[in-house]
């Protein structure tokens, strides 16, 4: 029985350990095929993408946080941004790499926390950018944040349940960018 209480310590000590400096991937993006539908019925046009920046350089490489995470594209999250955006428009059949409409922005805030005795959460919140023949026709900030549920006991679990949200908190970012009827004028 005392083993058992060494073996469950130490187990805890790791976790805590683990989740206080744990550097872990996020995982890549999937678009939502709600926006899809969305800029299908709002009969957008097609649209390109220009890079987005970062306006902290330092929290693209790595995001704030009880949590280090590093983005799966280019090393950086304006990067990851630039690609969700893109999967986005391309899910709907609206990107057009050589349009004349042109979306590009500034990744402004980027954070995650996964804490394994509290609740996780994470926030971004980046500026949106679209020209028209290099007129600017749109230019508004938005955000996206989740929260979700602790795993007691278990830094590990914790850092993953992060990793597997991370794309969670950038789609509810999209989801209310397609959800802006002036976005959507825009992009006519």
């Amino acid at each position: 029985m005392e083993k058992f209480w060494r073996i469950g310590a130490l187990a805890l000590v790791l976790a805590g350990a683990l989740n206080g400096c744990a550097y872990v991937t996020a995982e890549p993006y999937s678009p939502n095929p709600d926006n899809a539908a969305v800029m299908i019925k709002a009969d957008i046009g097609p649209a390109a993408v220009k890079a987005f920046t970062a306006a902290n350089p330092s929290s693209d490489e790595r995001l704030p946080g009880s949590l280090k995470m590093a983005s799966p594209v280019d090393g950086s999250f304006a990067s990851y941004l630039t690609t969700a955006l893109r999967e986005e428009l391309m899910q709907a059949g609206k990107f057009g790499l050589g349009s004349t409409t042109v979306v590009t922005g500034t990744l402004l805030e980027n954070e995650i926390n996964a804490n394994q005795f509290s609740r996780g959460n994470g926030h971004i919140k980046a500026r949106f950018v679209v020209t028209r023949a290099e007129q600017t026709v749109y230019d508004q900030v938005k955000s996206g944040s989740r929260t979700w549920g602790a795993a007691p006991f278990s830094g590990i679990v914790a850092v993953e349940m992060a990793r597997y949200r991370y794309p969670n908190i950038v789609q509810d970012l999209m989801n209310n960018l397609f959800g802006d009827p002036a976005f959507l004028e825009a992009l006519k």
